[in-house]
C-alpha cells in the first residue's frame, strides 16, 4: 500500500527489484498531503417526460503548463420511479434511480530523447517528440436514492454499485540502451496498465438552495470514505 498523489506526506514502502542478480532498492514517492482537491466544473440538466432528468457535467480541457493537461466529463440519467408503482406514489418521500458515467483524463509531456550525437541510426529528434505519461479513469455507477425536499433544503441517502477502470501508461517512442545507442532497442507505447474495480457503496447528503446559490455536502462509504462538498450557481 502506497500514498496516492493526495495522500500522506510520508515515504511509501520500499520496493526491491532483482536485476540480473543485483538487488535495487528505492522508496515509492510520498503524497502531497492535500486535505482536499478543488475541481470547478459546469453542470447542465434538462427535465424530460416520465419523471426523467438528464444532466451533463464538464470540466473543459485545462492546460497546466509544465504540469500537464487534464479534463473531465460525465453524463447521468435520473428517474423518479415511484410515480409508476401503485402504492408508492402517495409516499411523502422521493424515490429515484440514477445511472451515471464519468471520464477523467490526464497527460504529462516527457522528454526522454537521445541527444543528437547519440541518435540511433535511422531516427531523428522528431521521432521522440510525442512522449507522454497518461492517466485515464472512467466509472459507471448505478444508485437508488431516497430523499425528502422541504423549502430551502433537500436531504437524501443512497445505495449503489460502481464499476471503474483506471488506465496508466506511456505513449510515444523511447530509446533504451547505452550511448551511442549502436545496439539500442526502440520501444513504442511501452507501458499500458489497467486496474478494474467493482464495488458497492452507500452515501448520504444534503443540499441547500438560497436563490441561485446552492450549497451541498455528501459522504460516501465504500472501499474508501469520501467527503465532498461544493458551492454552485444554478439557473433554471
Amino acid at each position: 500500500m502506497a500514498p496516492t498523489i493526495a495522500g500522506e506526506m510520508s515515504a511509501g514502502p520500499t520496493v526491491m527489484l532483482d536485476v540480473e542478480g543485483e538487488t535495487i532498492e528505492f522508496d515509492l514517492p510520498q503524497g502531497a498531503g492535500l486535505p482536499l482537491v478543488p475541481i470547478p466544473f459546469i453542470q447542465a440538466g434538462v427535465g424530460l417526460p416520465m419523471s426523467t432528468e438528464v444532466s451533463i457535467r464538464l470540466l473543459p480541457p485545462v492546460d497546466l503548463g509544465k504540469y500537464g493537461r487534464l479534463n473531465l466529463w460525465g453524463i447521468a440519467v435520473k428517474n423518479q420511479f415511484k410515480d409508476f408503482i401503485p402504492g408508492l406514489k402517495e409516499l411523502p418521500i422521493d424515490l429515484s434511480f440514477m445511472v451515471g458515467y464519468t471520464n477523467f483524463s490526464y497527460e504529462y509531456d516527457i522528454n526522454y530523447a537521445p541527444s543528437p550525437s547519440d541518435m540511433p541510426a535511422g531516427f531523428t529528434q522528431a521521432d521522440f517528440e510525442n512522449q507522454k505519461l497518461f492517466l485515464n479513469a472512467s466509472g459507471l455507477t448505478g444508485r437508488i436514492l431516497v430523499g425528502k425536499t422541504i423549502p430551502l433544503i433537500s436531504v437524501y441517502a443512497g445505495l449503489g454499485y460502481s464499476q471503474a477502470i483506471t488506465s496508466l501508461g506511456l505513449g510515444g517512442k523511447y530509446a533504451v540502451g547505452i550511448a551511442p545507442y549502436e545496439s539500442t532497442d526502440i520501444y513504442e507505447d511501452p507501458l499500458s496498465l489497467e486496474f478494474p474495480k467493482k464495488s458497492f457503496s452507500a452515501n448520504i447528503g444534503a443540499r441547500i438552495r438560497l436563490g441561485v446559490i446552492s450549497i451541498h455536502a455528501d459522504y460516501t462509504l465504500g472501499d474508501y470514505a469520501l467527503y465532498s462538498g461544493g458551492i454552485g450557481v444554478s439557473f433554471r
